[in-house]
């Protein structure tokens, strides 16, 4: 996640703990984080940025939140020129029929489904901040989709660790092939 460290991100959630959580997983990777609690607070943190000439990269902002939702924070970034180059990712604890469509209207270039795993999110922030092709939404499903497939040969004498290992690596949509020992991994 080499294009995430010394990015600035702004994270806008209303609710503290998954404010901390997203923003710690980003921190992780080098970015430079921000938390506000509301729409409000993430206009005036964009603004004060613009004004200091270094401005957020990405903000990432829950769907729904009390007054203003985060879609209506999206519509009010991209209707102001100064606000409008900051890319955006929203993230929503209930996924809703039109929310991805709502979220192309509005320049939204990134749309996850909480929780969300560390992983996903830095991947998700990465492909946002790259820059999707024009038109394209990053979700859960294009991550997947877009993951380099690997062929794999693990090396394992634990059964345990054996199943363990090789059932991750197919979540993540890898072929997998084992052998017990070194030796057997040099034949193969």
């Amino acid at each position: 996640h080499t294009r995430l460290k010394g990015a600035r991100v702004l994270v806008v959630d209303d609710h503290a703990t998954s404010r901390r959580v997203v923003g710690e997983m980003m921190a992780e990777v080098g970015t430079l984080v921000d938390e506000v609690s509301d729409a409000a607070g993430a206009l005036e943190a964009l603004r004060s940025q613009i004004k200091t000439g270094a401005p957020y990269d990405l903000a990432v902002i829950d769907a729904y939140m009390p007054g203003v939702d985060g879609f209506q924070l999206a519509g009010t970034i991209r209707d102001q020129p100064e606000l409008a180059a900051t890319k955006l990712m929203m993230l929503t604890s209930a996924g809703h029929r039109g929310d991805a469509q709502r979220c192309k209207e509005l320049g939204i270039t990134g749309y996850l489904v909480k929780p969300v795993a560390g992983a996903e999110l830095l991947e998700a922030a990465t492909a946002v901040l790259e820059g999707p092709g024009a038109g394209q939404l990053i979700t859960r499903h294009t991550i997947q989709e877009n993951r380099k497939r690997l062929r794999i040969l693990l090396a394992e004498d634990n059964r345990v660790n054996q199943e363990v290992a090789v059932a991750m690596l197919r979540l993540r949509g890898h072929e997998v092939d084992f052998v017990d020992n070194g030796g057997l991994a040099v034949v193969a």
